[in-house]
């Protein structure tokens, strides 16, 4: 008989009588544990039974429900009766016991990892202890999940006995954690919520608190509860709670998720109202139950399965469309509807891509995780693996396999083998995320494909496949005939390109498409679709504007003109970059010629002609046009990049000089001819060396990557010889070392544990300020919060060596230290929230709190650093023995300590890395890793004239460069999203002056004729904007990118100055994008137009308002009425626009409530904290009457700073601010208002207003 621990009163005789049974039917050794609770920050978390067996821990659910009961994936029935799924609060509370034993039992996570695949340390069960009981579809959530109680022993002794014996060694820590836990209260919880009945306890389901509920017709509700109030930044996460509701909305209007209605806020939720639809089966039931019902291979019959496949797929697509990833599909949560249409549900876990999520940190315990792709973690995820995930749940539907576990590699051969849509699953499961099509190629591909009749033959004026009319003959070859055409549906001109039926079969037409449309590259011409008629099938293809690469040199030499070299070396590098998009989908175009490569007006180039293209697997013929092709293409008949390669520079050579650059055409006549003296003086030495460097006669002696050598064209510039040696500028892979993402390592980032993070280390208020008062013993408990990588430890070893300057005595370790000061004791805690040695996260936190023998307790200094939320954690457990500090850490979380508090948490997440007037940490770490005499080793450097490392180094010594870094610092600060740490900022400034290049790669380069500074991402203007650098703020103000934003000033300030454009002629896309991007470190000057490349216009303004917060009201007020009322509103009021006449019946007429400025106060809602660098960066509105605040971050004050300046705010990126800031509206528009104003569709309009008791009209 097992051992039962009740510590709290029992919720019912059901549970009572079930704990009771399962400690009469189990094991000696085992323990029952009854009533106990799970402190948890989001609310505590009730365990109704924990089972403790003697390898693992088992978590039941008791349920009293029948004797009736059918156990669904949304919804059970208990006699007829709607019950919420009983197995959701359970499978939480397991994850969430999971988690937390593996802080607080030492050696827990380790042991865990050492468990069977699928096997799990804390497993949930729901057991039924109702008898008689007709328990129906038990199966449906997972085997041995739902249990009666009568086998619910023997399950349970069956599952720890699978276990293995990894955990064992623990079970005196476990228990002593188990038994220490608090008492469960007695039941409790919401019974209504507005207009809801609530028919159960809440569970939560990734960030939210589910509420089950019944709506007044009752009809089954989820309340998706997202909680705000406590969160670390209300503002972003009601923002992006209305975000996820609105594309969840989106969703259901369109029948793939639920209905969803509208959202409304809840003692401190923001709350969404999702309606649950009983008329959809999951895939997961659907393969239990083998329906359909399967053919003679025991599979879904072809013609529903692709029909299914494709509208799965569409769904998908739909979904990633709304910009929403739903990182959690799983069989159960895949439905089928009526006519096979496909529909999702469970977003608890989804995530819009371009934002934050509301989400925190998730982990990969989640029954969805066995459908994640090989080796993916919520944090890397992309749209692609949920293509993966759904692939997986459709073969298993397909072959009638319910498995929550699935076989991946099975999955990929069952694909395989199954007809028509097989391929596209198979390609939708591959293990590489970029072999993978995404949703909508994958709708594409599975869909059906009717042809409207085409005529037998096509000429000018011939309509082809209903669409598309022919204008003229382009050109004709051995294999087809191309014609331009008008796509009349669109009206835009396509190429269609006829295929020869004696030459080219059906089969041939479709794999020329599928290869074009793999390879989805600007510098390849797109394909669209393909024409099944005339015979054997037309391309629709891309129109290019332009003459072909032959064409334009022809026309050059009739008028005895040559090409720029500019000119040549954009063509050269767009036309390899084509190649190195086609081999990256492992696809040889096998037929670059100056006849395939069209230049466009604005002079770049485009591959064209896919017809012979091969996978690489497959590219065996020789074939291509022969005075371009390979040599060792004829002779051995042996493809490879290098002979694509070969190809493109034989191109380009041939247009530019007018000859071949070898002998003759002949395969053995490749030896080449030199250009003339002319030539090499004409485009530059260092290109056509290294064009001619890929028409080596031996394929391993060219160059192989067609990437690589673009990159390289783009530095070969001849540079004036200059005198020097090869230096190695020490600081420069120092500087590498800063950057996360960095080749050589993270020691000079990582504390202060080398000579450079000694050296370039910048004093913070942490040292002027806290440090003294903690020598001073003006202290008893300091608790350093933040994040990873904000100097904590940096910190606490600093306090140490200055007590051993003082003559302190004692010891430490890895994990902190204790000294002791003329009877003072200081203790540390290097990091809280980890375990060390044998000794778990508290257990170290209550050795450093609890005086040891000898040490006397008002004479200490306790100094704890941990991550966000440990210690919450903590004090939330132990309050009892820590009141007083427990009180103040909850305190002064939500605001600064207060003068003379013996206690202190210093958030380190308050800390601005640049200051409102100019400076800040910032910019003096910046000072201190590009001083100049870090950089005096570079001055005999031979690559001096042309590196590109010490030249960002310089630039950034510079005022307008210093201005741009300190404009993207503050602008990450005041956004408001996760808070940049030291360690942050020394990433992406280390990454700013290198661009992870050493001083080798710039040896390298220059030695080889090239200048290394040239090309993308070599200069810091281009580098503090790279996409997909790996860096957290660098990633960050790539949205911010200038070069994304409209700039007509600073452009015509450019067009007029020759030493900012010296070649008019030269200019496109990328030369404009470099431009604004260096306008904005200040390279050069554009009066008047600096404001352009600033994503936000109005951050000065914003910064005024937080010094001044009353001069700015009036503007921020009119702003506001202006998205409340209308656009051309100008009075002094606030304005609130009246619903009730948004009636089509009488939207002529616009009816405005105004409220009277003086009721309104506008203030800022931080304080700077005394020890890190602060300041007020918030500014919250609140109107006096009714206490409604609207926050207004830099972020909302853009948006009204812009609607005051009279723009029309319609763009999708503002819509959730406009949504907060309605939702504020409709809070004001219940208050009594002083005037009304009425406006006509003309913009006439009539006042009234409140005169003692009279009320007036006013003009």
């Amino acid at each position: 008989m097992a051992q039962l621990h009740v510590l709290s009163e029992w919720h019912g005789p059901g549970e009572e009588y079930a704990a009771t049974r399962l400690a009469a039917e189990l094991p000696d050794d085992w323990h029952v544990i009854a009533g106990r609770q799970l402190p948890d920050p989001r609310g505590a978390i009730d365990l109704d039974l924990v089972v403790v067996g003697l390898n693992g821990v088992h978590l039941c659910e008791e349920k009293s429900w029948g004797p009736d009961v059918v156990v669904g994936e949304v919804t059970w029935y208990s006699n007829g009766q709607a019950r919420p799924n009983a197995l959701n609060q359970c499978s939480h509370a397991a994850k969430v016991l999971a988690g937390r034993l593996r802080t607080k039992v030492g050696g827990w996570g380790v042991a865990a990892k050492q468990l069977a695949r699928g096997g799990r340390a804390v497993t949930a069960h729901v057991v039924m202890s109702a008898d008689p009981l007709v328990l129906t579809g038990a199966t449906e959530l997972g085997e041995d999940t739902v249990l009666r109680l009568a086998d619910a022993a023997q399950v349970l002794t069956r599952r720890d006995t699978a276990l293995g014996g990894a955990l064992a060694p623990l079970r005196p820590q476990l228990m002593a954690y188990l038994l220490g836990l608090g008492a469960r209260p007695k039941p409790h919880h919401a019974t209504q919520i507005l207009h809801y009945s609530v028919l159960g306890r809440p569970h939560v389901e990734g960030h939210v608190t589910v509420f089950p509920a019944a709506n007044p017709a009752g009809n089954p509700v989820g309340l998706y509860a997202v909680p705000v109030a406590n969160a670390a930044d209300p503002e972003q996460t009601r923002r992006l709670a209305t975000r996820e509701h609105d594309a969840l909305v989106a969703l259901a209007t369109k029948e793939r998720t639920w209905r969803v209605q509208d959202w409304f806020d809840w003692e401190g939720y923001r709350v969404t109202p999702v309606v649950v639809d009983m008329d959809g089966t999951s895939l997961g039931k659907l393969a239990s139950e083998r329906r359909p019902e399967p053919d003679a291979s025991g599979r879904v019959p072809e013609e529903i399965g692709t029909a299914v496949v494709h509208d799965a797929f569409t769904a998908l697509a739909t979904v990633h469309g709304e910009g929403i990833m739903h990182r959690a599909l799983q069989l159960r949560s895949v439905e089928v509807t009526g006519h096979n249409r496909v529909r999702f549900r469970d977003f608890s876990r989804s995530r819009l891509p371009e934002a934050l999520t509301v989400a925190p940190a998730l982990d990969d315990e989640h029954r969805s995780a066995a459908f994640l792709p090989p080796g993916t973690t919520l944090a890397f995820y992309q749209t692609r693996d949920d293509v993966y995930g759904l692939a997986l749940c459709l073969v298993q539907w397909l072959h009638g396999d319910p498995s929550d576990e699935p076989d991946h590699d099975l999955a990929r051969q069952r694909a395989a083998a199954y007809p028509g849509v097989g391929a596209t699953l198979a390609r939708c499961l591959a293990v590489t995320p970029a072999d993978r099509l995404d949703a909508a190629a994958a709708a594409a591909a599975t869909g059906p494909r009717p042809g409207p009749p085409a005529p037998r033959d096509i000429g000018p004026g011939t309509l082809v496949g209903g669409q598309f009319r022919v204008q003229h003959k382009l050109g004709e070859g051995a294999w087809a005939v191309s014609w331009l055409a008008v796509d009349e549906e669109v009206d835009k001109l396509r190429v269609l390109k006829h295929l020869r039926p004696e030459r080219v079969s059906a089969e041939q037409v479709k794999a020329e498409f599928l290869h074009a449309d793999a390879i989805n590259s600007a510098h390849c011409a797109r394909p669209y679709r393909v024409l099944p008629q005339p015979e054997p099938g037309v391309l629709v293809q891309q129109y290019i504007e332009g003459p072909t690469l032959k064409e334009r040199g022809d026309h050059l030499r009739a008028a005895g003109l040559r090409f720029e070299p500019e000119e040549v070396r954009r063509i050269a590098v767009d036309v390899l970059r084509g190649l190195a998009d086609a081999h990256d989908q492992h696809i040889y175009h096998r037929d670059v010629s100056p006849s395939n490569v069209v230049v466009r007006p604005d002079g770049h180039a485009v591959l064209i002609d896919f017809g012979l293209a091969a996978a690489t697997d497959a590219a065996q013929s020789a074939v291509g046009s022969p005075p371009f092709t390979a040599p060792e293409v004829w002779t051995r008949r042996h493809w490879s990049p290098a002979a694509d390669i070969y190809s493109a520079a034989a191109t380009v050579l041939t247009a530019v000089l007018g000859r071949y650059p070898y002998r003759g055409a002949d395969v053995d006549q490749r030896d080449v001819v030199a250009p003339s003296a002319e030539d090499q003086v004409h485009y530059g030495r260092a290109l056509l060396a290294t064009l001619y460097e890929a028409l080596h006669l031996e394929p391993a002696a060219r160059p192989g990557d067609a990437r690589a050598l673009a990159d390289r064209i783009q530095q070969a510039r001849d540079s004036e010889a200059v005198a020097g040696t090869r230096v190695i500028n020490p600081t420069v892979d120092a500087l590498r070392g800063l950057y996360r993402g960095s080749g050589v390592g993270n020691a000079g980032n990582r504390g202060l544990d080398d000579l450079f993070a000694q050296e370039t280390y910048v004093p913070t208020v942490l040292d002027s300020g806290l440090l003294p008062a903690i020598l001073r013993r003006d202290l008893d408990v300091v608790v350093l919060s933040g994040n990873p990588g904000d100097g904590k430890t940096s910190f606490l070893v600093q306090v140490g060596d200055a007590l051993d300057r003082a003559g302190a005595t004692g010891t430490g370790d890895a994990a902190g230290w204790r000294k002791t000061v003329d009877g003072h004791t200081f203790v540390a805690v290097y990091d809280a929230s980890e375990s060390h040695g044998d000794l778990s996260s508290d257990a170290l936190i209550r050795a450093a709190l609890d005086p040891a023998a000898g040490e006397h307790p008002s004479r200490r200094t306790v100094l704890l650093a941990a991550n966000d939320g440990r210690i919450v954690d903590f004090f939330t457990d132990h309050e009892e023995l820590y009141p007083a500090v427990a009180e103040q850490m909850e305190r002064q979380r939500r605001a600064p300590a207060g003068p003379g508090s013996r206690i202190v948490l210093v958030d380190l997440k308050r800390r601005a890395l640049a200051l409102p007037h100019g400076g800040g940490l910032g910019l003096d770490i910046l000072a201190a890793v590009t001083e100049p005499k870090r950089w005096t080793a570079c001055e005999g450097c031979v690559a001096r004239a042309t590196c590109p490392i010490r030249a960002n180094a310089a630039l950034l010594r510079t005022r307008g460069a210093q201005n741009g870094v300190w404009t993207l610092l503050l602008t990450s600060h005041l956004r408001r999203r996760r808070r940049a740490t030291v360690r942050d900022v020394r990433s992406a400034l280390g990454f700013l002056v290198t661009g992870n290049r050493s001083c080798a790669d710039v040896h390298v380069e220059h030695g080889r004729g090239q200048d290394p500074g040239a090309g993308a991402d070599r200069r810091t203007a281009d580098l503090a904007f790279t996409d997909g650098s790996g860096d957290y703020l660098v990633q960050e103000w790539s949205e911010l990118d200038p070069a994304t934003l409209s700039a007509p000033g600073a452009a015509r300030a450019a067009r007029s100055d020759p030493t900012v454009l010296p070649d008019l002629s030269a200019v496109d896309i990328g030369v404009m994008a470099s431009l604004k991007r260096r306008l904005f470190f200040g390279e050069w000057s554009a009066p008047g137009a600096e404001h352009e490349v600033r994503s936000y216009r109005y951050l000065l303004d914003y910064l005024d308002a937080l010094d001044d917060p009353e001069k700015a009201r009036t503007v921020l007020l009119r702003g506001l009425s202006r998205v409340l009322a209308y656009v051309g509103y100008a009075g002094e009021h606030v304005a609130l626009r009246d619903r009730t006449f948004d009636d089509p019946a009488v939207r002529a007429i616009v009816v405005v409530k105004e409220l009277r400025a003086e009721e309104f106060t506008l203030r800022t809602d931080t304080v700077a904290s005394a020890y890190v660098e602060s300041f007020p960066d918030l500014l919250v509105l609140e109107h006096d009457g009714s206490r409604a605040r609207l926050r207004i971050t830099l972020d909302t004050a853009e948006l009204l700073l812009r609607a005051a300046a009279g723009e029309v705010l319609g763009d999708p990126a503002s819509a959730a601010l406009r949504q907060e800031i309605e939702g504020f509206g409709n809070q004001l528009r219940l208050q009594p208002a002083g005037s009304v104003r009425i406006v006509d569709g003309a913009g006439r309009s009539v006042g009234a207003t409140v005169q003692g008791e009279k009320i007036v009209r006013v003009p």
